[in-house]
């Protein structure tokens, strides 16, 4: 029984640092407009979005379908690989560059 207790923890510290970077791994979009961004996930909660000069801090909110974050007057919604950004009122289409 402790040996497989044992191995079992092996197990899960050796498969932490690869889902850790899968999960931050970065994704760049081209966007309507030429408008160029870089988002980020550190965690299934949390996206990090970067356009125009300025760095976003997204929260995760319910979808119907997807993963959509949203806060600081910028929402991110990604679906099937292909995104879309809205911020003061207007909706831009994003595909991974």
């Amino acid at each position: 029984m402790r040996t497989t207790l044992l191995a079992g923890l092996i197990g899960l510290a050796c498969l932490s640092p690869i889902a850790a970077s899968a999960q931050s791994q970065t994704t760049i979009y081209r966007c309507t407009g030429g408008l160029s961004v870089k988002a980020r996930f550190p965690n299934t909660a949390t996206a990090i979005v970067s356009l125009g000069g300025r760095t976003y801090r997204l929260k995760n909110t319910a979808a119907a379908s997807g993963a959509r974050y949203a806060g600081q007057g910028l929402t991110f919604w990604e679906h099937q690989g292909e995104a879309s950004i809205e911020r003061g009122g207007k909706s831009i289409a994003c595909r991974p560059a």
